[in-house]
């Protein structure tokens, strides 16, 4: 399976690396094993949050650590090959510039569909 997206979250726990996957269809929780796949543990050292990437790997259940948070809780994706993309060109993360900023735009989209709700005072 070849799956591309943006890294939401990383995590290295000593040997194994995880990362929580990002596309428009939510997340996946990939793993990277040094000893099976170490190109990709190499390659995934330099990857931090908004890094697209390209994987391949195969996907296995959870076992007994299932996340009922995320649909995708059941499974992960054990990563054989990691390529690494651009980074976000914003600053990655959830800075206070980048949440303003979003916040801003749900205002505005909001605005223009209340415009369409509400009538206005000259159309009573």
């Amino acid at each position: 399976m070849t799956l591309c997206g943006w890294v939401h979250r990383k995590r290295d726990l000593g040997g194994f690396v995880f990362l929580d996957l990002r596309d428009r269809a939510g997340l996946v929780q990939v793993v990277i094993d040094p000893a099976t796949a170490p190109a990709a543990a190499a390659a995934a050292k330099d990857v931090r949050a908004e890094f697209v990437v390209r994987l391949a790997g195969t996907v296995a259940g959870r076992g007994d650590n299932i996340n009922p948070k995320l649909p995708t809780g059941q499974i992960e994706v054990r990563a054989d090959r990691l390529e690494k993309g651009p980074a976000a060109p914003a600053e990655t993360g959830h800075t206070i510039a980048t949440l303003l900023t979003r916040l801003r735009l749900l205002i505005l989209s909001l605005y223009a569909h209340l415009k369409t709700l509400l009538p206005f005072p000259h159309s009573l």
